[in-house]
């Protein structure tokens, strides 16, 4: 309001933007759309709250953030942190050096669960005493808070990926990726650090996963094939799709 002689006896504070339901838990906040909605945080995070909160979110940096349009379905993206049975296959000289493939630790909390892949370095805890094995520095973790969120807890970083769909478009999604970091990068090489880190995920995920799953949905719509298998291997990749279909009232 440059000139407010033009607005006489008006409150500003009566004029803002329409007020969202909005809740700091932990250490994150989350906002409803829906400005006559309610958050019900307790039993959507019911299980995995206690873990969340001991990552201490709260102290972490937004270091950056990318936004990707991709020409895929918005579960696809989701899927891909769901299973390391493609590690070997798909990611040979990115991720597939540092993790073992086909190896994961799965445990579900109604619609939501997370999943830990192993880092090849954990071999090097076969002679030490288990109260120095330190689980996130040998693991990446990933929490998948349904139906859209994917926050991967990674051995010194955390980075989130948020997929929306395209309003009917069925074969197209936007990708909010964020990494955050523990402190403010204040020097020229914690950014190549970082900037090396972030290079990778792109890398990994958008140049070879999102790559392939963009054919993949071509070839899902060309309707040459009726249904997908997933493997007792990929109890997350499971368990993701029968919350889906419980969400949707699917029998």
């Amino acid at each position: 309001m440059p000139d407010k002689r033009n607005f006489p006896d008006i409150a500003l504070s009566e004029h803002g933007l329409i007020p969202l339901p909005l809740e700091e838990r932990p250490g994150m906040l989350w906002v409803l759309s829906d400005p006559d909605g309610s958050l019900e945080l307790g039993s959507y995070l019911d299980g995995v709250h206690p873990e969340l909160g001991n990552y201490q979110l709260g102290d972490w940096v937004l270091y950056e953030r990318r936004v990707l349009h991709r020409d895929i379905n918005w579960k696809m993206p989701i899927d891909t942190f769901l299973e390391p049975y493609h590690f070997a296959s798909l990611h040979t000289n990115t991720v597939a050096p540092i993790f073992y493939p086909n190896v994961c630790l799965f445990e579900g909390h109604g619609p939501r669960h997370w999943m830990a892949v192993a880092r090849k370095n954990i071999a090097s805890l076969r002679d030490k005493p288990e109260s120095e094995w330190g689980f996130v520095k040998h693991k990446a973790i990933s929490y998948q808070l349904f139906p859209n969120t994917i926050f991967t807890i990674q051995a010194d970083h955390v980075e989130t990926r948020r997929v929306f769909p395209v309003k009917d478009k069925v074969d197209q999604c936007v990708i909010y990726f964020d990494c955050y970091v523990p402190e403010p990068v204040t020097s020229d090489k914690a950014k190549r650090y970082w900037d090396a880190n972030i290079d990778l995920a792109i890398r990994t995920v958008d140049a070879e996963d999102i790559a392939i799953q963009t054919e993949m949905e071509r070839n899902f719509l060309s309707g040459a094939m009726e249904y997908m298998l997933v493997g007792q291997n990929e109890p997350a990749l499971a368990h993701f799709h029968l919350a889906l279909e419980r969400a949707m009232g699917a029998d």
